[in-house]
């Protein structure tokens, strides 16, 4: 399978306007209404978004719609990454965004009604005008005349057009922004004052007069476009008519537009290593072997005990697990620094034992088993962060069989002290931790059985206040993520009520959650697909949007990110196969995420996913 990020820089595909400006000049001395009053409208409004399905190139009629790797994360199902080296993990920052000379995200004025930028007045002038750069002309705004909630005027003739528009073949428009009835006046539904088309002219209708485009842009959508690297209208020329094969082509997300062509930018290729038959391995990412190169760690169901994946650097190649027995049947993993040296250390859960434990790292990859702490049922996940503000790691543990969240609160020096557990609704499941509030205090989120996430705001001590928001029935998998790029963390998780869906719940910052939006129909429907058990996040494409790369029973699917999470573009990664918690980091180094799994009931257990560009690609950043 294979992908491509997106938008790089402009190259020469589009045609200066010439031999125009004597119409120009005519153009801006039309007669217009000296008292119209323009409304506000999108001079971009009808370009599609880069995310909505492939093969759809009608933008006209289609509405708009990473934070540093760790030093140390883990994932279990469902288990958001967690910052192993910092005790006091902060509120999530906004995704990064593309610098000078490096693939950046497509135009925003293509799927923004209101760019909010500054208003570009074009008045009349003894000149022509001169011509303009990517992206369109800000329309001015005012009121529209309420013509009654039931009164469509582009429904009936007999109801008037907002103030400001004139009806121009049947349908109200804005003469100041509309480049096929650019300047008309009244008469332009008698097709005596209609106004010019601009598009022909290869210009954009800016304050009633058409603006010819800068060299080596085209309009299309009343928009300058690049047709080099613009996502919408890859390699469109003059006119871009879709009558006369000239509006180009869409790239599907995530393809990338460069020198006029959809170019796929991004390929994974998939290397296994073994570790044991039968197991149900837990991962965790991060520097053990204190070698700078990030490593893997695993913790198994059966006799392999904890297991590290050392990281090479290499670009394709895996190295031998190397495995420490500990436990008997070890199920849950976090990963950090727990006391007060740099070594990252362990907790694991043992499900036979009703335990979870300390295992202290050396440094090597070597680690020496610490205390035990008993768990009222057995654990099933374990996150770490900075509960009680003291800049240590502290645990919050899922017993899935108690129905309980424990929380571990720790003295500094790996030693722990056990607080009163939370009882959730119904046999919790996984749990995530972040700063949904924005007070600085580390809150939480627990999913299970119930059909609504448990919401726990922390009080910095330790503490937290128990809220809930509705889900859509039993989820596996949560995840606290800033997806829409407002430094406000975001929620994700995976009912199955409805068929194996996820959800997004954009948050308001104040620790609660607006409503759920339903990514992709169901899972449970494609080749590559099955019930969600893990989540995690980043930015694959290099478009400075957070993407959701999903762990199936039966595959991974990435989701790709964009502004408002409001439509489903997803590309499936993986043959089928029975996948146990995924992690999207960089495990070779080379600035391009790759995705780490887990499988079981296979003799190939742990498989790395690597991400590349291709020669002939743009370099990512």
């Amino acid at each position: 399978m294979r992908f491509s990020v997106r938008d790089v820089g402009r190259s020469n595909y589009a045609l200066l306007l010439a031999g125009h400006t004597a119409t120009l000049a005519l153009l801006i001395a039309c007669d217009k209404h000296a008292d119209s009053v323009s409304t506000s409208s999108s001079l971009a409004d009808a370009a599609q978004p880069p995310n909505t399905p492939a093969n759809a190139h009608d933008a006209d009629n289609e509405a708009s719609s990473s934070e540093s790797e760790p030093s140390g994360s883990a994932t279990q199902p469902g288990a958001n990454a967690s910052e192993a080296g910092v005790p006091a993990p902060a509120h999530s920052p906004t995704p990064a965004t593309g610098s000078p000379g490096s693939p950046a995200a497509p135009n925003p004025n293509h799927d923004q009604t209101d760019s909010g930028a500054s208003t570009t007045n074009a008045g009349p002038s003894a000149n022509p005008p001169g011509p303009v750069g990517p992206g369109p002309m800000t329309p001015s705004t005012a009121s529209s005349a309420d013509a009654g909630p039931s009164c469509n005027p582009n429904d009936s003739l007999e109801c008037p057009c907002p103030a400001g528009q004139l009806r121009c073949d049947g349908v109200c428009t804005d003469p100041l922004t509309d480049a096929k009835h650019c300047g008309a006046s009244d008469g332009c539904e008698l097709s005596e004052t209609p106004g010019v088309a601009c598009q022909p002219l290869n210009a954009v209708c800016a304050e009633g007069a058409c603006m010819p485009c800068a060299a080596d842009l085209v309009a299309c959508a009343n928009t300058c476009i690049d047709p080099a690297s613009d996502q919408l209208f890859c390699g469109a020329a003059a006119g871009c008519s879709p009558e006369e094969h000239t509006r180009g082509d869409r790239c599907a997300n995530p393809e990338l537009c460069v020198a006029s062509a959809c170019l796929e930018c991004l390929v994974f290729t998939a290397r296994s290593a073994g570790l044991s038959a039968h197991a149900e391995p837990q991962l965790a990412f991060g520097d053990v072997t204190s070698d700078l190169l990030p490593d893997v760690v695993a913790v198994t169901a059966d006799e392999s005990g904890i297991v590290v994946i050392a990281g090479n650097g290499s670009p394709t190649t895996v190295s031998d697990p190397v495995s420490q027995p500990l436990g008997q049947e070890l199920v849950a993993l976090g990963m950090g620094r727990l006391d007060d040296d740099q070594n990252l250390d362990l907790l694991v859960g043992d499900r036979s034992l009703d335990q979870v434990q300390v295992v202290l790292g050396n440094g090597d990859g070597s680690f020496e088993a610490g205390a035990s702490y008993a768990i009222n049922g057995g654990p099933s996940q374990i996150v770490l962060g900075d509960f009680d503000g003291n800049q240590t790691l502290d645990a919050l543990v899922v017993a899935e069989d108690a129905n309980e969240l424990s929380v571990l609160l720790n003295a500094g020096d790996g030693s722990f002290t056990s607080t009163e557990p939370i009882t959730g609704e119904k046999q919790l499941r996984a749990a995530a931790v972040g700063d949904i509030n924005g007070d600085g205090n580390l809150d939480a989120v627990a999913v299970g059985l119930a059909d609504t996430v448990m919401v726990l705001i922390g009080d910095g001590d330790g503490g937290f206040e128990q809220s809930s928001h509705p889900t859509d029935g039993y989820c596996s998998a949560a995840l606290l993520v800033d997806l829409d790029g407002d430094e406000i963390l975001d929620l994700v998780t995976t009912p199955t009520l409805s068929g194996y869906n996820v959800e997004v719940s954009i948050g308001n910052g104040d620790g609660t959650f607006q409503d759920r939006h339903r990514l992709n129909a169901s899972f449970s429907t494609d080749a590559v697909g099955g019930m969600p058990n893990s989540i995690s996040a980043a930015d694959f494409d290099f478009d400075g949007q957070l993407d959701l790369v999903v762990g199936m029973e039966s595959g991974i699917t990435i989701l790709w990110g964009h502004q408002n999470w409001a439509a489903d573009n997803r590309r499936s990664v993986t043959e089928y196969s029975e996948f146990q918690g995924v992690l999207a980091a960089d495990y070779n180094g080379d600035g391009v995420t790759d995705i780490i799994t887990a499988l079981y009931n296979t003799n190939q257990d742990f498989r790395v996913y690597f991400g590349s560009v291709p020669d002939g690609c743009p370099a990512h950043p």
